[in-house]
């Protein structure tokens, strides 16, 4: 009976085994099945009006342009949806952003004309060596796609930004670190900005679980994401954005506001501090603003304020 027992026993722990490692294998294929489309409708201000285009060409990708009375004509704000989003996320009454044009409206202040852009669901940008996934190269963007949605809104620019909520403020960051030249202001709100490379071992992810914010869900959907568009890791580390921003000498950049909940279950607060190293070393004017909140809390006076091109406080509680 006990020599039976135990090769029950041995069986159900090497099957366990081969269950885990398979899974473990198989994760980054589940990234773009767990990050589908969200069926948020965004109900807009009945003071902005949007148009978006859907495009076809270089690649798929799609723009929206949302206008206010009296926005700049040569000022433009860039917005990176967070995943599971949109080009038409930005104008909604119920989103952070909604509350910012709000107050823009009711300040007198003139914002700048803001433009999503969406490459589908679930995007991080990437460069033309690197290319995995559904990523779009940060040069094609920049270099092509911006300058043809500046074209067609007939707008000659003078000052760029851009914004970004949670992945979205990812790219927004892989925008400073590699394309600091085409943007003045960078806004990023709640990027889960991951400490562990994507082949970080299970029990380095375990461990970060016990000792930060960070929930074993959205562990193992960071490592599911980070392997499906780093397969490699050394395109990790040249491509993520602190990573890039510790070798680099200069940036133009030169104003970054960066939201963060400390209770963020991304564990968006554990990347910061060595992020505003970095910028800080590079002479980067950054605004921290913290609270005692989950994922992509965010201030929408303060980030008004700091889009209109004012000085934000800092905010450390």
């Amino acid at each position: 009976m006990g020599k039976k027992l135990l090769k029950i026993t041995m069986f159900g722990l090497v099957t366990l085994f081969l269950f885990v490692q398979i899974g473990w294998f198989m994760l980054p294929m589940l990234a773009p099945v767990l990050s589908g489309a969200s069926d948020w409708v965004p109900i807009p201000l009945e003071n902005v009006k949007t148009s978006c285009y859907q495009e076809s060409e270089p690649l798929s990708w799609t723009w929206c342009v949302h206008k206010m009375e009296h926005q700049s004509q040569d000022t433009i704000l860039y917005h990176l949806h967070g995943r599971r989003g949109a080009a038409n996320w930005w104008n909604d009454k119920e989103y952070f952003s909604g509350d910012v044009m709000n107050l823009w409206d009711r300040q007198d202040l003139v914002p700048p004309t803001v433009v999503g852009i969406s490459f589908g669901p679930l995007w991080l940008l990437q460069d033309e060596e690197s290319m995995s996934g559904e990523a779009p190269p940060i040069g094609l963007l920049t270099e092509q796609l911006i300058p043809k949605i500046e074209i067609q809104l007939g707008l000659k620019i003078k000052k760029r930004m851009v914004v970004g909520e949670s992945m979205g403020g990812v790219n927004a960051l892989m925008l400073l670190a590699h394309a600091s030249g085409s943007f003045a202001r960078v806004a990023a709100l709640c990027p889960p900005l991951s400490q562990l490379p994507p082949d970080a071992a299970l029990t380095d992810i375990f461990k970060k679980v016990t000792d930060s914010s960070l929930s074993l869900k959205r562990a193992l959907l960071l490592s599911a994401m980070g392997r499906y568009f780093y397969p490699e890791s050394d395109r990790w580390y040249k491509l993520d954005p602190v990573q890039k921003l510790a070798v680099t000498q200069q940036v133009n950049t030169k104003s970054v506001y960066i939201s963060s909940g400390q209770r963020d279950d991304w564990d968006c607060q554990g990347g910061i501090p060595a992020l505003t190293r970095e910028l800080e070393r590079l002479n980067v004017d950054v605004t921290l603003d913290t609270r005692d909140a989950g994922h992509c809390w965010v201030d929408p006076k303060k980030l008004a304020t700091f889009l209109v091109g004012e000085k934000v406080e800092h905010t450390l509680l």
